[in-house]
Order: C-alpha cells, then sequence, then structure tokens
C-alpha cells in the first residue's frame, strides 16, 4: 500500500502489473462500519443515529471509526453514570469530537478573549448559512479550544461529490474569510485567530 516504498525496478513493465487506487470509504460503507463496531457493544443508538455518525464522518477510515467507537464506550464510564458501558448518541458526539479535533482545553481566560473567539466563528456560521447552506450543514460550533484552535465551527457535507463550481468554490473562500470580517465589523480591528482561515483560502484561490 506505498508504491513509494517499492524498488523502482519494480514499477516497470513485467514488475507489479497492476496498481489498484483505494480511496475513502463512501457514506455507505462507513455506516456498515459504524453498525459492526457498534454491534459489539450495548447501546440505545437508533438508526438516525448511525446514519449521522457516518454522513457527519466525511472521509473517515476505518480505523477511525474503530477509534469513535471504543472512545465512545469509554466515555461511559468516565461520567460516573448508572449505566457504564451503554452508549448513547451525545457519547459517540463526543467521542468523534476528540478523535476528529482533539480534545476540548476550555475556553479562553479572559473574557475580551472569548467574545473575540464568539465573533470570529460567528463568521464564518453566518457565511456557511448564507453561501454553503445547500451543501452543507453546520453540526457543531465552539468557543472551546482544541489543538492549535480557540474555537471551531464543523460543517458536513449534504453529498460526497467532489466536484464543485467556481461560484461553490468562491463560496468557501468567502467562508474561510468571513471570520475576519465579522472581526472588524463586530470588535473594529483583527486578531491572529484567522491563521488557518488565510492558508485554506489562499490554497482553494
Amino acid at each position: 500500500n506505498r508504491m513509494t516504498a517499492l524498488d523502482p525496478a519494480q514499477h516497470r513493465a513485467g514488475g507489479v502489473g497492476r496498481k489498484i487506487h483505494v480511496t475513502y470509504p463512501k457514506i455507505e460503507g462507513r455506516r456498515r462500519t459504524y453498525e459492526g463496531y457498534l454491534g459489539r457493544m450495548t447501546n440505545d443508538l437508533t438508526p438516525e443515529n448511525v446514519e449521522w455518525a457516518a454522513r457527519n464522518h466525511a472521509k473517515g477510515t476505518g480505523a477511525e471509526i474503530q477509534d469513535i467507537v471504543n472512545e465512545s464506550l469509554l466515555v461511559t464510564f468516565r461520567d460516573d453514570r448508572e449505566d457504564p458501558g451503554v452508549v448513547r448518541f451525545p457519547d459517540l458526539m463526543r467521542a468523534m469530537l476528540w478523535v476528529k479535533y482533539g480534545e476540548s482545553d476550555g475556553p479562553f481566560e479572559r473574557e475580551e478573549a472569548r467574545w473575540n473567539v464568539a465573533v470570529h466563528e460567528a463568521g464564518h456560521a453566518v457565511a456557511f448559512h448564507l453561501f454553503c447552506g445547500e451543501r452543507e450543514r453546520i453540526w457543531f460550533a465552539s468557543v472551546e479550544q482544541r489543538g492549535q484552535t480557540g474555537g471551531m465551527v464543523a460543517p458536513t457535507p449534504l453529498h460526497e461529490d467532489w466536484l464543485l463550481t467556481r461560484e461553490e468554490m468562491l463560496a468557501d473562500i468567502q467562508v474561510s474569510l468571513a471570520s475576519r470580517v465579522a472581526e472588524q465589523l463586530v470588535i473594529g480591528t483583527t486578531t491572529n485567530g484567522h491563521g488557518g482561515d488565510g492558508q485554506q483560502a489562499t490554497e482553494l484561490a
């Protein structure tokens, strides 16, 4: 599964005769993988809950799904509740956030910083709704720090078609830049929280 690790001679005619590209599993494959791992433990998840997880886990691998399901089980033992070991929907959501985006470090200490993060993320959220609402939905938003981010807005695609029109790509750029626009409009200045957004917009442009 690592073509670069093969001796170059094996790439020539008579060597490796067939190369098969294996991409990320589609939503149906992710749903069945979730069902398989969840079927090994006690849970009260509905088919709609499992569908939600598969849909919101775009480009998720089997290993990630296994990690999420295992983590959701561990969550049930950390909360000191009456039915440890029974996975519920909030447990699955918390596990997905942890695996995909890292552990929450809580909000910033200063109230001013928390407000600035809220304005920043609200800019993204409003732009998502206005410009991308027909192809994406927001499933989670937070002003808590995770990894290198001070807050986040997590969208999920309503379909997995990668083909975009020019207008849709421009809309994605607008979403990335909306955080800076919101800061300027509401706060009257900008912050250093824009780093990843600017890079993403530039790469797409």
